[in-house]
């Protein structure tokens, strides 16, 4: 049996990821849900909530029906001290629900699954010959994405809609990525579920990759 460490860096449970870990990882591996937010003070919540224009912004959910923007630095501060904590509390394997990057991490004891480090080199082999069409949750995260990606040589077709919202959005961006000649969609945020790109699927004729799931599937080869 494995134990695996789930974080998220809205509010755990994640109850719109565990249906697709739960799918995929199978019955050997035992998954503990910890998010960011969980139990922060409301002066910890206004700090790291908190974010400058030229700072990095990430989404994530704080319940089932709302969402919230968060300073990527912050939030990196925190995912240190929970990983230190885990690794004080004997886990090997720990995975981060999020597609953001988080170059300053330091690990000692444990195996950390970032899907910025899995999932983007994949996609940019894929991408090499044809045209990316990136959804991703927030505007605001247009030129982080930019910079991400042109580390890999690519300049993606970008389209924003959250999915803590609406879905009719995410269509209606899937449809403008395809109409600006995307080859095919990548639903960059773990925010996505599979029931958001089966809708999308069903509206455009391009192929749609999802972030969680790619990620969810290479982990289960892994552990």
């Amino acid at each position: 049996m494995t134990n695996l460490l789930a974080i998220t860096i809205g509010r755990s449970p994640r109850k719109d990821i565990s249906p697709i870990m739960e799918r995929y990882l199978g019955d050997d591996i035992t998954v503990k849900q910890i998010g960011v937010l969980d139990d922060l003070s409301d002066h910890e919540m206004s700090l790291i909530s908190t974010y400058k224009p030229h700072d990095e912004v990430l989404v994530s959910r704080v319940d089932d029906e709302h969402s919230i923007e968060l300073n990527a630095k912050v939030v990196e501060d925190h995912l240190q001290n929970i990983i230190q904590n885990a690794e004080k509390r004997g886990y090997k394997h720990i995975l981060l629900l999020c597609t953001g990057s988080f170059p300053d991490i330091v690990l000692k004891t444990s195996n950390l699954y970032l899907p910025d480090q899995l999932i983007s080199p994949v996609i940019s082999n894929i991408a090499k010959h044809r045209k990316m069409g990136l959804l991703i949750p927030h505007e605001n995260q247009r030129s982080m994405m930019e910079d991400k990606w042109k580390v890999y040589g690519l300049n993606p077709l970008i389209a924003s809609a959250s999915p803590y919202l609406d879905l009719d959005q995410i269509i209606a961006s899937a449809k403008d990525l395809e109409q600006s000649k995307a080859d095919f969609i990548l639903m960059d945020c773990m925010g996505y579920t599979e029931e958001m790109k089966e809708a999308v699927s069903a509206e455009v004729t391009i192929p749609v990759i999802l972030s969680n799931t790619l990620m969810v599937k290479i982990l289960s080869e892994l552990l």
